[in-house]
């Protein structure tokens, strides 16, 4: 499946589920969301970063809760 991440509109839902394949597969890593065209309103950065936050906090979530177990 293909997936395309414009970077000038927010981030697709299926880039969000293919951003938290990766970060399943190769941990936590660093985010960077880019914004090209139409660079909108500070509230919509600051949501769509937090989308990006919460998927690596599950993902650290992940690793801490393996290694209590």
């Amino acid at each position: 499946m293909l997936r395309v991440d414009d970077h000038g509109s927010r981030v697709i839902r299926e880039v969000w589920e293919l951003y938290a394949e990766a970060l399943a597969r190769f941990g936590p890593v660093p985010t960077l969301i880019e914004w090209d065209t139409n660079l909108p309103t500070l509230a919509v950065l600051i949501d769509e970063a937090a989308r990006a936050a919460a998927l690596l906090d599950r993902a650290w979530q992940r690793i801490a809760d393996a290694d209590a177990a």
